[in-house]
Formats: structure tokens, C-alpha cells, sequence
């Protein structure tokens, strides 16, 4: 993560030691602190954009001009150029209360983004439910494409495995039957999918189960089936 100080100095009000901003008190700048953005981007590994405020202006105006940017997530923010919406996921967070960027400014600088309304005021929320919104979009964003094809290498183990054991195998709980004996209740061998499986990283967690047997019918009936 990294944090990016706006480039232009603004004057000074009580208790302030310092004050910065995306673009100066006559409305100049915004094109400099375009060309910061621009230049801290380049220089690293990025896949989002996170911006608020007249930070959330900046980063709406610069996103098209940012390679490889996935996700972009804009909160309280004025629109202050005629920048077309960018073409990654985007997620626009605005405040019911917020007297400084109304609502519906905010909402209306992408239309057909995702879209987070909060009760509070001009702010960028995170408490824990406004948090799980944002690693929710994230994790879609950022990650939709690998997790696109992890789901389609599963789909094709499940497809074999269909095939293989037919009425014996389970789908919707992902479960193979072991065993057709006189006890009410078979066995199964269920798995887990964990992580990125199939593909390295993952892992596969295998469980043996029974819907009827009893803790001491089933160690017994578990060895013989397997």
C-alpha cells in the first residue's frame, strides 16, 4: 500500500501544521498532481486505486491513464473534469448526511458502478461492515479472473468424478458413497476444495462421514469400505 501526499501547499487555518491539496485555492494544479499519481503508479505494483475527497476527484481523473488498474474505489468525491468513467471495476462510496459532496454527486460519476451508501457524513467509513464491502469488491476485482479459472478446473474434477463413480457421487455436497452395506446409513468420502485447488497452493481435505451411523459403528465400517 502505499499513501501519496498531494503536491500543492495550501494556506494555513488554526491548529493546522501543514495542509495539502490535489489542486490549489483558484482551482489550478489538478493536472500536476495527475502527473504524481501518474508517475508513483508506474513506479510500483498496483492493482487498485483508493481515493477521497478531492483525493477521490484526482484518482477518478487520472484512473484512464493508470496500466493495469483493476479496481478503483471513490468516496465523497466532487467531479472536477469531464474524464469518462474508467473502464475497471469501480466502487463509489457515499454518505446519506454528507453536507460537503452530496450524495448523488458522488453516485453520479459512474453510472452503473457498484455503489456503497453509508449514514454518516463526508467521510470514508471503516467499521467492520463498511470494511467487509471494500475486501469483498477487492477480492472480485482483483482476483475474478484466477478465480475464474480455478472454478472451471474444479468443475472439471467434479465432471470426472461424476462420471467415474456415477449414482455413487454426490455433486451438490461433494461427496463420493464408499460403501451399500446392511447398516442404515452409508458411508461417504467427502472433500474439501480449499485455496487455490487444483492448482499449486491448494489443498484437497478428505473426510470420511456418515449421516446414520453411530462413533462406534462407524471406525469399523470405515476401514472395511476403504
Amino acid at each position: 500500500i502505499t499513501c501519496i501526499d498531494a503536491p500543492h501547499a495550501l494556506p494555513l487555518r488554526d491548529g493546522q501544521e501543514t495542509s495539502l491539496g490535489w489542486w490549489r485555492e483558484d482551482g489550478t494544479g489538478l493536472e500536476e498532481s495527475l502527473d504524481v499519481v501518474d508517475a508513483a503508479w508506474r513506479a510500483g505494483r498496483y492493482d487498485a486505486l483508493i481515493g477521497f475527497s478531492s483525493g477521490g476527484a484526482c484518482a477518478f481523473a487520472v484512473a484512464n491513464r493508470l496500466p493495469g488498474l483493476k479496481a478503483l474505489i471513490i468516496a465523497g468525491a466532487p467531479r472536477r473534469t469531464e474524464a469518462a468513467p474508467p473502464p475497471c471495476s469501480t466502487l463509489l462510496v457515499a454518505g446519506r448526511n454528507d453536507k460537503l459532496v452530496p450524495r448523488d454527486e458522488t453516485l453520479a460519476l459512474a453510472p452503473g458502478a457498484q455503489t456503497h451508501v453509508h449514514e454518516l457524513g463526508h467521510s470514508l467509513p471503516c467499521r467492520a461492515r463498511d470494511v467487509d464491502v471494500y475486501v469483498s469488491f477487492l477480492e472480485r476485482a482483483v482476483r475474478g479472473d484466477e478465480h475464474a479459472e480455478t472454478a472451471a478446473a474444479r468443475d472439471e474434477e467434479l465432471e470426472a468424478l461424476e462420471a467415474i463413480f456415477s449414482d455413487d457421487f454426490q455433486r451438490d455436497r461433494t461427496r463420493v458413497r464408499l460403501d451399500r452395506g446392511p447398516f442404515p446409513g452409508d458411508i461417504y468420502l467427502a472433500f474439501e476444495m480449499r485455496g487455490s485447488y487444483p492448482a499449486a497452493g491448494g489443498a484437497l481435505r478428505l473426510t470420511v462421514v456418515s449421516d446414520a451411523l453411530s462413533l462406534a459403528e462407524l471406525p469399523q465400517r470405515a476401514s472395511r469400505s476403504i
